[in-house]
């Protein structure tokens, strides 16, 4: 694999940032919780689909991530496994 700086750094178009890394590796985090918590409860779902950004800013002259947001999206096979959900 491929990393180097962003393209905004001086880095090659294409090659994965270790930023671009990080929020990827936190996103799927949260889905094989989700996949994990969801099999202990006994929720049974469709589909599950989840976007993720992250915000690198400037903070006292050093670049940091200062903020990421995953947000999923789960198609549940039954209503009745609703409440079930919600509480993952």
């Amino acid at each position: 694999m491929d990393v180097g700086s962003p393209p905004e750094f001086k880095g090659e178009p294409g090659v994965w940032s270790p930023e671009e890394l990080l929020v990827g590796a936190l996103n799927a985090c949260l889905m094989l919780t989700f996949l994990s918590l969801a099999q202990s409860k006994g929720v049974q779902f469709a589909a599950y689909e989840s976007a993720a950004e992250g915000l690198l800013e400037n903070v006292d002259g050093k670049y940091r991530i200062t903020e990421v947001g995953v947000r999923p999206s789960v198609v549940l096979k039954s209503q009745a496994d609703l409440e079930a959900a919600r509480t993952i």
